[in-house]
């Protein structure tokens, strides 16, 4: 409850937010009664922890549908949020400057998150027959417009012209790289993403796949559950989109193998059999187009 009271005060004290559409996920407190100060929220309630999928998909939903029963729309941008990350810093006006002026159904952009410099500073376009994001050939990038691909929901900032054109997440990926995949339909539909400097956001949590330093040792030591979804889906998502010669995208997938073998190995990591059966079974899953709630994995 901490992070997503930090989130609503910042929120709050932003004259620019008008609303803030919250999804309780299945929380296990009274959601409600916590955040009944907060003038600005509207809640949104799921019976069960659900996912991120199912998650954001009802949040645009409900967006979409307080706004189509309101005569004036007025000129609005969306900012996706999770409860673990908060607005550090704003530039208002620059902000009213350079939204007030972009093509609304094909500009949109990413806050900047401190915690992800390094991916803005190494940024490199997506290229196809990566395998878990992992290309060990020369490989031609998939978009051709000059645009951040593969990129999470929060920090997204679209508008209900864009919202409507490339819909609501795939429910079916339940849970990790639903994100990259509702993204890269931007990209896909020729919607360009730009880095916003205007806008500042940082993380109260680290994400799970950055503990370990390295994901081909989180893949092996984290929580089975985590890493058979972000593997499933992943590899779901690139056979997908990303593929444009499978043995090329077949042969990443055994050099990735080998790879986590010998890093995990020089690491001298102790390999949790939990996590390797998550593991293999997300990978047999993604390729085989298993999507949904696995049974033995379930969110609680």
């Amino acid at each position: 409850m901490e992070f997503i009271k930090k989130n609503l005060l910042t929120l709050e004290s932003i004259d620019l937010i008008k609303k803030v559409i919250v999804v309780n996920n299945g929380c296990n407190y009274d959601l409600n009664k916590k955040i009944k100060r907060f003038t600005k929220c509207f809640l949104v309630n799921l019976k069960e922890n659900s996912g991120s999928a199912k998650g954001y998909s009802y949040g645009i939903k409900t967006y979409l549908k307080l706004k189509n029963s309101q005569k004036n729309n007025t000129n609005e941008w969306v900012l996706f949020l999770d409860d673990d990350n908060f607005i550090k810093e704003i530039n208002k006006g620059a902000l009213i400057k350079l939204l007030s002026t972009e093509n609304r159904e094909k500009q949109a952009y990413f806050c900047r998150r401190i915690s992800r410099n390094d991916y803005y500073d190494n940024y490199q376009p997506v290229k196809y027959n990566t395998f878990l994001g992992f290309n060990f050939f020369k490989s031609k990038p998939i978009n051709k417009i000059k645009t951040l691909e593969l990129l999470p929901y929060s920090g997204m900032l679209l508008t209900k012209e864009i919202i409507e054109k490339i819909g609501l997440p795939n429910e079916d990926f339940y849970l990790y790289c639903d994100d990259y995949e509702y993204s890269f339909r931007l990209a896909k539909n020729k919607i360009s993403v730009s880095l916003l400097d205007s806008c500042i956001i940082e993380d109260m949590e680290i994400s799970w796949n950055k503990k370990e330093g390295n994901f081909a040792i989180s893949v092996v030591t984290g929580d089975p559950l985590k890493v058979y979804y972000s593997v499933r889906n992943r590899v779901y998502f690139e056979k997908q989109c990303m593929v444009s010669n499978y043995f090329i995208f077949m042969s990443n997938a055994v050099l990735f193998i080998l790879y986590l073998i010998y890093k995990n190995i020089k690491s001298g990591t102790r390999i949790k059999f939990k996590s390797l059966y998550a593991l293999l079974l997300g990978l047999y899953d993604g390729l085989r187009g298993r999507l949904g709630v696995n049974k033995k994995f379930i969110l609680k």
